[in-house]
């Protein structure tokens, strides 16, 4: 993963300012390595590091103080960091952020599910099949276990109505 070129931010009285997260970095050292040598240990994250965006955080004490450092990634490169100096603003950048990521999430879900050939099908169907079966050849597995059940289902009835 690439960190961005761009000018990290840090939040400060309500104003983002620019600031060099990676200021010490040496070129081609690890990314993960440079944060932890400047302090900054992960902290919280929403999203999968393969998947289509991701947001990572980190925190680290500062003269006594916590500071907290946000990156919105995916699987490629990192966004410019922002840092804030409290929790609370913290998760008013996941909250920004948040819908971004699953919305994100969800689009590659239906783009694999769709992937697979299973267009007959609603996305609940979809995303069971998967589940059960895994894949688009073990699909008509899934269509003879819901024939079977209909089936099932209409000689239950049919007998509850010759009982009644």
């Amino acid at each position: 993963m690439t960190a961005s070129k761009g000018p990290d931010s840090h939040l400060k009285n309500g104003r983002w300012e620019p600031v060099d997260v990676l200021a010490n970095q040496r070129d081609g050292s690890d990314l993960g390595e440079s944060l932890n040598a400047e302090g900054w240990e992960e902290f919280l994250a929403l999203g999968d590091d393969l998947g289509p965006l991701a947001l990572h955080s980190w925190r680290r004490s500062v003269d006594g103080r916590l500071q907290y450092l946000l990156a919105v990634s995916d699987v490629s490169s990192v966004s410019p960091y922002m840092v804030v100096d409290s929790f609370p603003e913290l998760m008013d950048l996941f909250a920004r952020w948040a819908p971004a990521v699953q919305a994100a999430s969800i689009a590659e879900a239906i783009s694999d599910l769709s992937r697979y050939g299973m267009d007959g099908d609603g996305l609940v169907e979809r995303v069971a099949a998967r589940a059960v079966y895994g894949s688009n050849e073990l699909h008509d597995l899934m269509r003879a276990d819901k024939r079977r059940d209909d089936a099932l289902r209409w000689e239950q009835r049919r007998q509850r109505r010759q009982e009644g």
